[in-house]
């Protein structure tokens, strides 16, 4: 690892004997070494001049390409490397790679395949293969080649990792912790396999082994705002609200630009009924992100605790202009307009999320109440019915 002198004895060969191509290969290689990327290509273009039908230059020159980000370069260093050696898997899986990296992922699956036709020995052709086609939202084939990569060598954790995050987006969540698990036995102290594991178990509403893995994930690495923010989200579904806001507070600490975790604090704060806190964590929320409906509607929420519907109905609104194709945000605004006796805009938001989901028999009870108000005993009996035939008992009679 005498890079230094070893460039000070590849130079002084070149002095004496400038016609050599591996003179110029090996000190470039060096170069690379020392992150002169640079002075390596040089050297590698050189070699290729004096040696021009040489895959392993082009093959060395493609290398700090890449490392210079220059990937459209690479690539077409690795094409000529495969042009003069058309055998080698690692010319066809790393030029794989930088197509990986310029979201080519077509390209890249083609290349890993070919790389893998050649020498189906290496676990990172499949594991890289299974990347893009995670990419491509190719979950099951993206699952086959993980555990292909793991059968080569089972002992590598993020194989476990890759597969199990792939079998979360299948919803399969037992196969999801059983890769999670083995992956932690394999590395025990690394923090994010804790939370991946933690995340399998909330959505299967296992939040007391939720929330353990989070601790152990905070244990490990107590500067992760997400880790806190995650065990906050599992309190809360346990209802222990104290613990929840706490948790929020610490991921606001460790980093306040992120909107969600503003709007989670809101949550809890709205359920232990601390309603003035809650409405000014929603408007942080929106202050940082004011683009995003569910911080509107639940402000609205807040302002209707509070029996301010004016404010509530302008958030309802807002959330609806952000995203009208959301039923509950129209029968959120109908609920506030009835508290304000304006039963025709109640029926209308009510009858628009009919539209959106005639599935939900609150919609249809809450027009056929705000019907009766207005005497329309005909039209409320019609809604009570669906209501009750959508969901026996859910309405009067």
């Amino acid at each position: 690892n005498q890079y230094d002198k070893a460039i000070a004895d590849f130079t002084q060969a070149i002095e004496l004997k400038p016609d050599d191509p591996e003179y110029f290969e090996n000190r470039g290689n060096s170069y690379d070494s020392l992150n002169q990327y640079d002075k390596a290509i040089a050297d590698f273009t050189k070699a290729i001049e004096l040696k021009p039908n040489d895959p392993v230059c082009f093959f060395f020159r493609a290398i700090s390409y890449g490392k210079l980000g220059q990937y459209d370069k690479a690539i077409t260093d690795y094409t000529k490397a495969i042009e003069f050696e058309p055998n080698n898997p690692y010319y066809f899986y790393l030029r794989g790679v930088d197509y990986t990296t310029l979201t080519q992922y077509d390209k890249a699956i083609a290349d890993y395949t070919k790389a893998i036709e050649f020498y189906p020995k290496d676990p990172s052709f499949f594991y890289n293969r299974g990347t893009s086609y995670g990419k491509l939202n190719q979950s099951g084939k993206a699952i086959g080649d993980f555990t292909k990569a793991i059968e080569l060598k089972p002992n590598e954790s993020y194989y476990f990792i890759s597969r199990g995050v792939y079998y979360t987006t299948l919803n399969q969540y037992d196969k999801a912790i059983i890769d999670f698990t083995k992956a932690i036995e394999l590395v025990p102290h690394d923090p994010s396999y804790f939370y991946y594991r933690g995340t399998s178990y909330h959505t299967l509403n296992q939040d007391d082994k939720a929330i353990s893995d989070y601790t152990k994930a905070i244990e490990l690495n107590p500067t992760d705002p997400s880790y806190f923010n995650n065990r906050g989200v599992s309190y809360h579904d346990l209802k222990q609200y104290d613990k929840a806001i706490a948790d929020y507070t610490k991921a606001i600490e460790l980093n306040p630009a992120d909107p969600d975790y503003f709007y989670n604090r809101g949550g809890s704060y709205r359920y232990i009924k601390q309603y003035g806190k809650a409405i000014a964590d929603y408007t942080k929320a929106i202050e940082l992100n004011p683009n995003d409906p569910p911080y509107f509607n639940n402000r609205g929420h807040s302002f209707c605790d509070i029996n301010q519907y004016d404010k509530a109905i302008a958030d309802y609104t807002k959330a609806i202009e952000l995203n009208p194709n959301n039923p509950s945000y129209f029968y959120s605004r109908g609920n506030a307009y009835y508290y304000i006796n304006q039963h025709g805009k109640a029926i209308a938001d009510f009858t628009k999320a009919i539209e959106l989901n005639p599935n939900d028999p609150d919609y249809f009870y809450n027009r056929g109440i705000a019907y009766g108000k207005l005497k329309q005993y005909g039209k409320a009996n019609a809604d009570f019915s669906k209501a009750n035939e959508l969901k026996p008992n859910s309405a009067p009679n």
